[in-house]
């Protein structure tokens, strides 16, 4: 009588316990319910053309101004350069901070052409995680590209970096700030350059004259928040 008790007990038990538990829900090897990871969801993949453009809602920016590009210079391009990265990255919040004034590096000039070279002038400007910085000059700038040595350009960053180099030698006004935005799409959202020359991110080479706009092509859609 006893033995049919327990064995009666022993079967209730493991009853109530199988219903009790949630058959639907996956764990984590814990014991503890699998949940989504927020942060993941939001972050775009780093292996995804977008790089890491939807991970955070914030972003500080740093402006080196290099020679006689003056602090107060830098100063107003902050002013201009938040309004038109907004258009792009509404979402955003920017924080933008002048560094100090420091000398354009001996070993990046280029007697033959009086020239900087951007690439080297990347490397002094070194980089930060989570923050962006730009290198601002008044001189010539130039890399080799277009199969020639020592090309002019008006700005260089590395695809899915967190520095670049822009000169307004070659635009001036608002067209200085379009490079701007355009180098920071080639860094934070790993934007190629495409032959619309109607998008921001036009090849110079196929832009044929026109000014640079806030616009994006079918090809850089991606880049606005979805």
């Amino acid at each position: 009588m006893k033995t049919f008790r327990f064995i009666a007990m022993l079967f209730a038990s493991c009853f109530i316990l199988s219903c009790n538990t949630d058959t639907t829900t996956k764990t984590d090897g814990d014991n503890t319910p699998a949940r989504k990871d927020k942060k993941s969801e939001a972050a775009v993949s780093e292996g995804s053309p977008s790089g890491y453009q939807q991970a955070s809602h914030e972003l500080t920016v740093y402006l080196q101004p290099f020679d006689n590009f003056t602090e107060k210079e830098a100063a107003k391009v902050t002013k201009e350069l938040g309004p038109a990265m907004s258009k792009v990255f509404p979402q955003m919040t920017w924080h933008f901070e002048v560094l100090p004034n420091k000398p354009l590096p001996e070993d990046a000039y280029y007697k033959p052409r009086n020239r900087y070279l951007a690439n080297v002038l990347l490397k002094h400007l070194g980089t930060t995680k989570g923050k962006f910085i730009f290198g601002l000059t008044h001189k010539d700038i130039s890399f080799k590209i277009h199969g020639y040595d020592n090309y002019g350009i008006r700005g260089l960053t590395p695809m899915g970096g967190n520095n670049s180099i822009v000169s307004n030698y070659r635009a001036k006004g608002n067209e200085f700030i379009m490079v701007m935005v355009h180098e920071f799409l080639h860094g934070y959202s790993k934007a190629p350059h495409c032959k619309n020359p109607e998008c921001l991110m036009c090849d110079h080479q196929f832009r044929k004259g026109k000014p640079m706009k806030i616009k994006l092509c079918e090809e850089h859609n991606y880049i606005y928040p979805h």
